[in-house]
């Protein structure tokens, strides 16, 4: 996993059943993702990107979903920002802790912002986005500080310290990481952010370090994550949630 190999890879090179090495990945991530997000406040910067729907791995994408499979990730039909684009919310503070959560598809509203971001408003002092107006209307309602980044308008830093610069960086990096898959599975978005997390925080390290970092992550944790918990199932949705931790 620190080093992107695929599953078949990693089946072979321990002995197990393909499947087997999909549910132990999936479980490392779960356990990850269970610890939750460092706690951000003061200045905040927030944005999202939009990565293409993909539901890799489905047996019967024709038939219950209404169109041929995609090879290699492939393509939109349609242009711009639609329904079969995955939005993925990032949000960072100062002391570089950093948030990076799926916000649904197409494009944000607000509720979703809220969801996302109202837990840390409590902490946040100034919160600085691009000009979409939901973004202003979380921050009156929040009663924090907004500041606004428009980059049609030729400004990309206020007062020498507000900007988005952070985020879209991790916007960047994100979509290059992701192009080792061939296309991420819709399903399991989180799981596949909370691993580009894990790594884009410890990824300098010597790989012997990162190893032991997933490690120890993955047990700091007391979690519950059984094998049909992970399974699909009926009503479940696009999105899948992981077990919550005791």
């Amino acid at each position: 996993m620190v080093c992107g190999k695929p599953l078949r890879f990693n089946a072979k090179k321990l002995g197990i059943h393909l499947t087997t090495a999909f549910y132990w990945r999936h479980k490392v991530l779960c356990a990850i993702r269970a610890k939750g997000f460092d706690s951000l406040a003061g200045i905040m910067e927030s944005d999202e990107t939009y990565i293409l729907e993909s539901h890799k791995g489905h047996r019967n994408i024709e038939a219950v979903f209404g169109r041929k499979p995609r090879r290699s990730g492939g393509k939109a039909m349609k242009r711009g920002i639609s329904k079969e684009q995955v939005c993925v919310l990032v949000a960072q503070d100062r002391q570089g802790h950093v948030l990076f959560q799926v916000g649904g598809m197409g494009r944000i509203d607000f509720s979703a912002i809220g969801a996302i971001l109202g837990s840390y408003a409590s902490g946040m002092t100034t919160l600085c986005t691009d000009a979409e107006a939901k973004y202003r209307k979380f921050a009156k309602e929040a009663g924090v500080d907004h500041q606004e980044i428009s980059a049609r308008a030729g400004v990309r830093v206020k007062r020498g310290i507000f900007h988005i610069q952070y985020v879209n960086a991790h916007h960047s990096r994100l979509k290059l990481w992701i192009r080792q898959f061939h296309g991420m599975a819709t399903r399991w978005a989180d799981n596949y952010l909370s691993w580009f997390r894990f790594m884009d925080k410890h990824g300098q390290l010597d790989r012997a370090e990162v190893i032991h970092q997933m490690l120890v992550s993955s047990c700091a944790v007391s979690g519950n994550f059984p094998v049909a918990a992970l399974k699909p199932q009926k009503g479940r949705g696009l999105f899948h949630r992981a077990p919550e931790s005791p």
